[in-house]
């Protein structure tokens, strides 16, 4: 039995989850699996289905969140700091808030 790499856990996860992730272009990447013209035509296919859109949330409120964030987590425990983000999105009512829940997913995927 060969090892299983950290890479191939990640690609087999993605795959089996049905997520493509186009952003990461790395050699042990999903990228690795399809020709440099498959997988150009994948990205070119869903970059122009689906326009990326950013929100720019102010450095402030962000620091602020995650400051909360962390509190949470480390006082009680990851669900509690999970529940405070889901309020979070809850209480969108502008593209303000809306730039703030996609900074805050970007922090969660840096925090695990």
């Amino acid at each position: 039995m060969y090892p299983i790499t950290n890479n191939q856990i990640n690609v087999m996860a993605l795959g089996l989850s049905s997520i493509i992730n186009l952003g990461d272009n790395t050699k042990d990447s999903q990228k690795s699996l399809f020709s440099e013209q498959e997988w150009d035509s994948i990205k070119k296919y869903y970059s122009t289905r689906y326009k990326k859109i950013e929100y720019i949330m102010p450095e402030e409120a962000c620091a602020e969140a995650w400051d909360t964030i962390i509190a949470i987590v480390r006082e009680n425990n990851l669900f509690l700091g999970s529940e405070y983000i889901s309020s979070l999105k809850a209480s969108e009512t502008d593209s303000v808030y809306k730039g703030q829940e996609r900074s805050l997913r970007k922090l969660m995927v840096r925090a695990y």
